[in-house]
């Protein structure tokens, strides 16, 4: 018994340090000790440890709590947090829009469509207006069946929310390329107030360096669907290219820069700084393009992670030094990595090292995608569950 002793009178030492009630006999101070200086110990990080972690993963940073969300989801494959804190997502085949809201998930779908089957086909990219809480749109990308396909083809569809319920759908952007493999499809609004997505090379390496085409890009539009203006080709959405399958990006919080998550073949997994006018050189860069032209690299993995979803965090509600880090979630590890990130672009990687870890057998927990929440919080999907991740 003599940790529990000493720690005993350390406590006692404690309080009486404080100056309070002199008089007291050893007994009541030992009382008192039992009974707490909870705020001291707050104080002192003294706390109770977290609770074990999920069966589901293996490791997470010992600062951070992971809690189960929604279970026996049906791959979410993208997701949105509204302004009053709803979450809505997409669900990759079934074609359901879902809303999570007060901490349930909301019985009937938002909207349903029919999706253009294929092994990366299907419903993928969610985003609402900036405007959202006075305009009420939730936009998606979506891959659609065409009559007498394949190929299909995607579309970028507007909805009106009706509380949570979507109405009057209308195609806003048509015949967007589609394949099997390498949709992309990450959809998000960008701070100019233009609306951007990523389009794969719909699995034909030749079509990222075509001119004319759409495939292997990232594309910018207004939000009515129209090429957006000041792009580098008028009256083309065309923002930059030469990716082979970009299949999230996020922009940077301090200075709106854009990152992509770009899926290599058997190599070359790549975080690309994605700038207006770049091209990133797949599958093979046109001879005489200038070095001026080639887009930046922020990290670059020899062997494959299979990226997916990306997310840089603002450090709100985190512990200190989590600003601008940068968490990327590997579909093939099915972790979430961490990297810390400074330069005057907040685009170099100072480190890199695992945040937290799943159960890698089979597809359950592998990881497609991360954002942050208006209260600061990680959500994380995977295959069946959406998780969140918050401060202890």
């Amino acid at each position: 018994m003599k940790n529990a002793s000493d720690s005993l009178q350390r406590k006692a030492t404690a309080i009486t340090g404080c100056g309070l009630m002199h008089g007291l006999s050893v007994l009541a101070l030992a009382l008192l000790a039992l009974g707490g200086c909870t705020a001291k110990e707050e104080e002192d990080g003294k706390k109770a440890p977290p609770p074990p972690l999920p069966a589901e993963f293996l490791s997470l940073d010992s600062r951070f709590i992971v809690e189960k969300m929604v279970s026996g989801a049906a791959m979410p494959v993208k997701l949105a947090f509204a302004p009053d804190g709803r979450l809505f997502y997409t669900e990759l085949q079934t074609g359901n829009i879902r809303v999570f809201q007060g901490g349930a998930l909301v019985p009937t779908p938002f909207a349903t469509l029919t999706v253009a089957p294929g092994s990366e086909s299907g419903l993928l990219g969610i985003c609402l207006s900036p405007t959202f809480s006075t305009d009420n749109y939730v936009y998606v990308q979506c891959c659609v069946p065409v009559m007498g396909g394949p190929p299909h083809k995607q579309q970028i569809i507007r909805y009106s929310a009706s509380g949570n319920t979507g109405i009057n759908p209308t195609v806003i952007v048509d015949n967007l390329p589609w394949a099997d493999v390498h949709n992309a499809g990450n959809l998000l609004f960008g701070p100019d107030g233009k609306l951007y997505c990523t389009v794969g090379d719909a699995g034909n390496p030749a079509l990222p360096q075509t001119d004319n085409e759409l495939a292997g890009r990232l594309l910018r539009y207004e939000a009515n669907g129209a090429p957006a203006t000041g792009n580098p080709i008028a009256g083309n959405p065309e923002f930059c290219r030469g990716l082979r399958n970009t299949f999230d990006f996020c922009f940077q919080p301090s200075n709106g820069l854009i990152f992509g998550a770009e899926n290599g073949p058997n190599t070359d997994d790549e975080i690309n700084l994605l700038a207006i006018g770049k091209n990133y050189e797949w599958e093979t860069l046109p001879m005489g393009t200038p070095t001026s032209a080639i887009g930046y690299r922020v990290r670059h993995y020899a062997s494959v992670i299979a990226p997916t979803g990306i997310a840089i965090h603002t450090g709100a509600s985190f512990p200190g030094g989590f600003a601008n880090n940068i968490f990327l979630c590997s579909y093939d590890y099915s972790e979430i990595r961490r990297l810390r990130m400074s330069g005057p672009s907040l685009a170099d990687v100072d480190s890199e090292e695992v945040f937290a870890a799943l159960d890698n057998g089979g597809l359950d927990n592998k990881p497609l995608d991360i954002v942050q929440a208006p209260d600061g919080s990680l959500w994380l999907s995977t295959f069946t569950a959406i998780w969140r991740i918050r401060k202890y």
